[in-house]
């Protein structure tokens, strides 16, 4: 079986998850970020995209303020943003500059590289050729 057949229960229980989750660190809180981001990827999964897009621009909100622009994690949502705004044909997706227009950030030679691959920039995507 897949989690399509589930897929309301999970929805509903991710909301659940988020709503407890809002009233014991607050709406702000980078706690917050991570169910809000999972409910995001679930209904992204489930195609419901217009759902999903208010719910990542919240998680890059909270993951700006508190993390900073450059973060992994920041940029990973800008990625993650920016993907569901080409699969719902928005026209302008660089409102969100990402990993895709490395000119928007900067990251030192020896930091993780943004693109999640788990080695330092300088071996992946910042390899000087």
């Amino acid at each position: 079986m897949t989690i399509d057949i589930y897929i309301e229960e999970v929805v509903s229980l991710a909301r659940q998850a988020l709503a407890i989750t809002e009233q014991m660190f607050g709406l702000q809180n980078l706690d917050t970020a991570i169910p809000l981001n999972n409910l995001a990827a679930l209904l992204y999964k489930k195609g419901d995209y217009e759902a999903a897009e208010p719910l990542l621009q919240r998680v890059l909100k909270i993951r700006e303020q508190v993390l900073g622009p450059q973060h992994p994690d920041t940029i990973a949502t800008r990625n993650n943003l920016n993907i569901l705004l080409k699969k719902m044909n928005v026209n302008n997706p660089t409102t969100y500059p990402s990993f895709d227009n490395p000119t928007s950030i900067k990251v030192n030679r020896n930091d993780p590289c943004p693109c999640n691959s788990g080695k330092r920039y300088k071996h992946c995507h910042g390899k000087v050729v």
